[in-house]
């Protein structure tokens, strides 16, 4: 008599693709041949000779040789932190298109955070 764990592994090799179509691993099976095989490993070892250890240090050093060595943006960084207003870098400026809640529909209600419905969002943005 089997244990337990053999029923459970058993009842697991229970076929459940009652029609006459092929299974999944009959589809790959088929897919996958022995030529595709080859042809695979053959696309693998090109792949690796122009991803070799050679070519990337030649890669390598033409990016270094190309390299800016200043920054690409030239502003002062801001301190991060919160606030009550927007926080710009020196000599930008920021203007804001849309804020969540403001009205897009008519019949808008005043937003609310703190007592928001789903009528009064369908009516405001965000």
């Amino acid at each position: 008599m089997l244990n337990r764990s053999q029923q459970a592994e058993d009842a697991e090799n229970v076929g459940t693709n009652p029609s006459s179509n092929l299974t999944m691993g009959d589809v790959i099976a088929a897919r996958f041949s022995r030529r595709d095989w080859l042809r695979g490993a053959l696309a693998v070892s090109a792949i690796s000779a122009t991803v070799s250890p050679l070519a990337l240090a030649a890669a390598s050093s033409a990016q270094a040789r190309t390299a800016l060595p200043t920054p690409a943006f030239d502003f002062r960084e801001i301190t991060a932190g919160p606030g009550t207003d927007h926080a710009v870098a020196e000599g930008y400026d920021v203007d804001v298109l849309m804020r969540w809640g403001d009205p897009v529909l008519p019949g808008a209600p005043a937003f609310d955070p703190l007592r928001q419905t789903a009528a009064a969002q369908r009516l405001q943005f965000g």
